[in-house]
């Protein structure tokens, strides 16, 4: 019974540093999901909706047919709202105070390049544009902030990269801890269980021996020797206590039959 439990026990333990070791992975793989590899995502994504915009306001400054500029006009709209939308998606992760630093910044560049973006978008409208005009104005007012922005989204998102691989990084360290806790787990519940299984062995191997050992004192005729008293109340003791008895029980008998072959001999 003590094996049973001492192997349910260290069952019960591995099962439980396992679980344990799965529920810390999967946290961290959603902490470096959600926190991180998202966060690369929406930054790259509003990077490249950046570079479309800048190509579609330089096409809108040179185009002519008013179908090509209202598709140019639309596709500027799009990219507009969804460069807004990777932002917000980006403000609502858990950002730490350099990711919030940068992102104000951030926030301050778009906001001037929105405004003569916005401007551009407005002369290259007007039929009467003139696109060496407009493209010396985009390079004077827009390319700096654009530049400026976009060095932003490029910080946000080499610092994403790095948190990820340092998450990665505590992830291979925390598995190979709860491997080893595991193996160390293991081995010692071996070793406990080959100590108490010797420990076993010998509680019932001794006691057995020592009466083998009385038995064949009473085959041989001896009965004068008395067994050490036993305490255990497990069949290995009754069986003790049973040979003691007879011990007592033949001692007595041969002793009586002795002493009645002594009185007839004197008696005759």
């Amino acid at each position: 019974s003590i094996l049973i439990v001492l192997a349910v026990t260290s069952l019960m333990i591995v099962g439980l540093s396992g679980y344990e070791a799965l529920i810390s992975a999967n946290k961290s793989s959603t902490s470096l999901y959600e926190n991180h590899l998202l966060a690369i995502e929406q930054i790259k994504d509003s990077e490249s909706q950046a570079r479309h915009l800048q190509v579609d306001i330089v096409e809108l400054m040179l185009a002519k047919d008013d179908s090509r500029i209202a598709a140019i006009k639309n596709d500027i709209d799009l990219r507009r709202k969804q460069f807004a939308d990777d932002l917000s998606a980006y403000e609502k992760m858990n950002l730490d105070a350099y990711q919030t630093e940068t992102l104000g910044k951030l926030h301050e560049e778009v906001r001037i390049y929105g405004e003569y973006r916005d401007m551009l978008v407005k002369l290259s409208l007007d039929k009467n544009k003139n696109p060496d005009e407009l493209y010396a104005l985009y390079a004077k007012s827009v390319v700096g902030h654009m530049d400026a922005f976009q060095k932003c989204t490029e910080d946000l998102s080499a610092y994403s990269i790095k948190q990820a691989q340092e998450n990665n990084h505590s992830n291979q360290e925390n598995f190979i801890a709860s491997r080893n806790l595991v193996w160390g787990i293991l081995i010692f519940s071996t070793l406990l269980f080959i100590a108490c299984a010797w420990f076993i062995a010998k509680s019932i191997t001794l006691p057995l021996q020592a009466m083998a050992n009385l038995c064949r004192e009473f085959a041989a005729g001896d009965f004068s020797r008395q067994q050490e008293p036993v305490s255990r109340r497990d069949e290995i003791g009754v069986l003790s206590l049973a040979l003691d008895t007879m011990r007592t029980q033949l001692h007595s008998v041969l002793k009586k039959v002795h002493t009645s072959s002594q009185q007839v001999a004197a008696s005759s």
